[in-house]
């Protein structure tokens, strides 16, 4: 009965923030990419299980005891001085069988010139947003369920906003360790106040699965994410730019076929991605997000829009990865993450 209970207000929560998904959502900095190497997979990485911590923010079912004392700090150069990132840390507690997880995730937009009608000088004012996130999860058999708990604050000159989104998700890990199943739903949740009276606006939920295969001879593992499943078609139309086919043979937004259309449709939900696993101490990565491709490659130019690519670096008692996303012609994005074992340093962790 609660099973059946907890179902149908899942259910009920999807259909109340069943929204477009472009610029009708508040708080969409909830879906950047909380880590360098979440980046360079191409912007998600949910089915992916190992001592991660920073995997917890994309699937709370990700969180497992290898996390156990784990800390996380990410940051991003991103466009116009705008700069976001992520700090968070992982517990495991024995007797309640339970991993545990708290943190950060933040964007700053940098500080701005306030100007009157008249075009004179008043100041600067700044704009940043925050979530502080709770996680928790659990094992049942070989699939790891968790659920995470969001505070959000945004402030924008005059203008601020708090909320509440919970994420629920789950993970299952064969025998061997080499295939992985993830889903999730993120941002469940709503607004408590609201930027100007009786304006509630959706939170961007994004109901996702994916599957990660590491091959049993070679050093590699593939990863695929299917997002926004809420929601089939996320295309934008625009009837008045015209666009040449990309590399998949896809005219973005004029398909010559009814098939391409379709497949276009279907394939925007997927990112692609692959890490190469050099020992313990050395990993590659590269990604593929067909939607970010679609949507912001010029129509005169695609280059490697859409594409990503990065490392991992163990040095001594510390993780180091970079990424390079690139999201424009224009310019990329940089994603450097720290992680360690706060056990190595302080021995009443351990």
């Amino acid at each position: 009965m609660k099973k059946a209970v907890l179902f149908g207000l899942m259910i009920a929560l999807v259909q109340l923030a069943w929204a477009q998904l472009g610029g009708s959502r508040t708080y969409s900095f909830l879906n950047l990419t909380p880590s360098a190497r979440v980046a360079a997979l191409g912007g998600s990485a949910i089915p992916v299980v190992d001592d991660d911590v920073s995997q917890v923010m994309l699937n709370p079912g990700a969180l497992n005891p290898e996390m156990h004392n784990k800390l996380s700090l990410s940051t991003a150069l991103y466009y116009a001085d705008i700069n976001f990132g992520y700090m968070g840390y992982a517990h495991h507690v024995d007797k309640w069988n339970t991993t545990l997880a708290g943190g950060v995730q933040y964007i700053s937009y940098g500080t701005f010139d306030r100007i009157n009608v008249q075009g004179f000088g008043q100041g600067q004012f700044k704009a940043a947003e925050y979530a502080l996130y709770l996680s928790a999860s659990r094992t049942y058999e070989r699939i790891r369920y968790g659920a995470t708990l969001k505070f959000i604050t945004s402030n924008m000159e005059q203008y601020s906003s708090t909320g509440v989104a919970l994420d629920l998700g789950a993970t299952y890990v064969d025998s061997t360790g080499r295939f992985m199943v993830g889903a999730v739903v993120r941002n469940l949740g709503t607004q408590l106040t609201t930027y100007t009276p009786d304006n509630r606006e959706p939170l961007p939920l994004n109901i996702s699965v994916g599957i990660a295969r590491q091959l049993e001879h070679l050093p590699v593992r593939f990863v695929a994410v299917f997002h926004n499943l809420q929601q089939f078609d996320i295309r934008y139309d625009d009837p008045n730019v015209e666009e040449e086919q990309d590399f998949l043979g896809i005219d973005s937004l004029n398909a010559s076929t009814e098939s391409n259309y379709t497949f276009d449709k279907i394939a925007r939900h997927a990112i692609i991605s692959a890490e190469f696993l050099l020992g313990k101490n050395l990993r590659f990565r590269v990604g593929y997000n067909h939607m970010r491709r679609q949507e912001l490659k010029l129509s005169t130019r695609a280059g490697l829009t859409g594409f990503s690519l990065g490392f991992g670096l163990r040095i001594s008692k510390f993780h180091l990865d970079y990424s390079m996303a690139l999201y424009h012609m224009a310019g990329s994005s940089h994603q450097f993450t720290l992680a360690t074992n706060l056990g190595d340093f302080i021995p009443g962790l351990r």
